[in-house]
């Protein structure tokens, strides 16, 4: 569908919303079609709860839980935004527990109380770690595109006299799960050539997105002969993917995605990746402090299942 389609569809969408049918744009046809060819409704599987008495919190995330997937298959980008929501509130509650323990206050990246909290449960830790393993070997070369892009971006934006900048941050951040020089030299390797007024190109962005998919699935990647290794996936996931979508998102940088001329079904891919690492992870963190909401099968056979589709959906971004 040519560009001025999409802006006539989306006038055309605003002037007759309330009416009994709404019509859809063509990347949410392109992932029912995908979802109907596979004879499945949804991507994610979502872990059934145990018929017991819920604490307030637990309720909370719960509500939060069927907002998110009352959002879906057509907005996993809605379904992200809500999802982190507890997801920050819960790090909030760990920080207060750190500092009325330890008399001070917790100053390093929440994902790391996130992490020590799951990893408290040996089940929880086991089944977490084989979660992870399963979603960082699934990421598409889309997201990896996205954050080599990002990279980019905030390189030229660094400012070396002041210290809070988005690009400062995100450097900061990155800094957190990689060691060495790994911004400038991975800026080095694919962008340096260009002159100040030209951008990358496709060709550009998909070789520096393989090098980053390469990086994620936990090769030792080689600029200049420096080693390089991502300490922690998780924390490269929530500090650097999702806190970078999500900025974007909550500050209105980017449009919503599904409903451009550009949108294709490959455009589904981030957020849904994010999605479903953010689910788990909630869940997991909820199941670290109370063993009795959910069977261990069922997680189990949730993630398998909700792993599976995502590869099955989007095989063709790799």
């Amino acid at each position: 569908m040519k560009k001025n389609d999409f802006h006539i569809n989306r006038i055309k969408y605003n002037n007759e919303w309330g009416r009994d049918e709404k019509f859809l744009f063509s990347s949410e046809e392109e992932i029912n079609n995908k979802l109907g060819e596979l004879n499945i409704s949804q991507v994610l599987k979502p872990v059934k709860f145990n018929d017991i008495v819920l604490n307030d919190f637990d309720s909370t995330c719960l509500c939060y839980i069927l907002e998110m997937l009352d959002s879906l298959p057509l907005r996993p980008d809605h379904a992200f935004d809500i999802i982190w929501k507890p997801l920050d509130s819960y790090a909030g509650l760990l920080k207060d527990e750190y500092k009325n323990k330890n008399g001070s206050e917790y100053k390093e990246a929440e994902v790391k109380l996130i992490n020590k909290a799951i990893g408290e449960s040996e089940y929880s830790r086991i089944n977490f770690d084989s979660f992870m393993s399963k979603i960082t070997s699934c990421i598409t070369l889309t997201t990896c595109k996205f954050i080599a892009k990002r990279m980019y971006e905030h390189y030229g934006n660094i400012s070396y006299d002041k210290k809070r900048t988005p690009a400062n941050t995100f450097k900061s951040r990155l800094d957190k799960c990689v060691d060495g020089c790994f911004f400038d030299d991975f800026y080095e390797k694919f962008f340096s050539t260009l002159d100040d007024n030209v951008k990358p190109s496709a060709d550009i962005y998909r070789q520096s997105g393989l090098f980053i998919q390469k990086f994620i699935k936990g090769e030792i990647v080689k600029i200049k002969d420096k080693k390089y290794e991502i300490k922690d996936v998780n924390s490269f996931f929530s500090l650097i993917i999702c806190t970078q979508y999500r900025n974007e998102r909550a500050h209105g940088l980017v449009s919503p995605p599904f409903r451009r001329s550009k949108a294709k079904l490959k455009t589904y891919a981030t957020p849904y990746f994010l999605m479903i690492y953010a689910y788990y992870l909630l869940i997991f963190l909820l199941w670290s402090r109370n063993e009795n909401l959910f069977l261990e099968e069922d997680v189990i056979v949730s993630i398998e299942e909700s792993i599976r589709a995502f590869r099955n959906v989007f095989k063709g971004d790799r």
